[in-house]
């Protein structure tokens, strides 16, 4: 799966670290096998992404609740 930030078309999660353009991810966690996230971004972009990837997953962002500590 490849998820794509629109405006600029920047790869937000790939199968690879990779952009589209051949560069590679400037943060790069993987978080499952074979599935990279783009993390290289500030917190609203972050949020704005990970809602993207919750709604192509089939989920919707407001039945998710994200807890840090």
């Amino acid at each position: 799966m490849t998820v794509t930030d629109k405006p600029n078309g920047r790869y937000i999660a790939h199968t690879v670290p990779l952009h589209g353009s051949g560069k590679p991810f400037l943060a790069q966690p993987q978080v499952r096998q074979r599935m990279w996230v783009e993390t290289h971004l500030n917190s609203l972009d972050l949020y704005r992404n990970a809602c993207t990837i919750l709604e192509r997953c089939g989920v919707s962002p407001a039945r998710v609740q994200v807890r840090f500590g």
